[in-house]
């Protein structure tokens, strides 16, 4: 009996597998004519970039170049106007991971995005304390020896340490 079903088994594989083969067969040639069309775009593609004195294909060095640039606009940016990656990202509309995902050179910012930065980069200082009041900020940097976004006070805790070590250093030693 057992070879009876495993036979079976072996005839219906191999009518699903005729039947799959089958249904397939109009899908393969539609698939390699959509090939040779994608084949012929891209010829014409770096044809037109040839004709306008453009570079023939885009690699993933200029890729990579693209968010290096980014990344030190950005870092231009935060050293010409002592600004936080706070500031940044309330004055360019972003999150503070993304600014920092920029710093990194993870990503690049949208075309958009990437105009802002250089037109922030532009601004003088008077200017950009105007934006930054526009902003809501006083001044780009945060406070020091603080986090940014941080706005825990001191505790009794820390007050008491911070007591207990001005009255030691105050007092004359034996």
């Amino acid at each position: 009996m057992s070879k009876f079903i495993q036979s079976l088994d072996q005839e219906i594989d191999r009518r699903v597998h005729a039947a799959i083969r089958k249904a397939l067969k109009p899908m393969q040639v539609r698939l390699a004519a959509e090939q040779k069309r994608v084949s012929l775009l891209e010829k014409e593609l770096v044809r037109l970039r040839k004709a306008k004195g453009l570079p023939a294909k885009t690699t993933a060095s200029a890729k990579a170049k693209t968010k290096v640039k980014s990344a030190g606009l950005v870092r231009d940016l935060r050293s010409k106007h002592a600004l936080s990656q706070r500031a940044v990202s309330l004055l360019t509309d972003v999150s503070l991971n993304t600014v920092w995902l920029w710093e990194q050179g993870r990503t690049s910012p949208r075309a958009a995005q990437a105009a802002k930065l250089e037109s922030l980069v532009q601004l003088g200082p008077a200017a950009m304390r105007n934006r930054l009041a526009k902003v809501g900020l006083k001044e780009g940097k945060s406070k020091p020896g603080r986090k940014a976004g941080s706005t825990k006070k001191a505790t009794k805790k820390t007050t008491k340490k911070a007591s207990k070590r001005a009255k030691k250093a105050s007092k004359p030693k034996k």
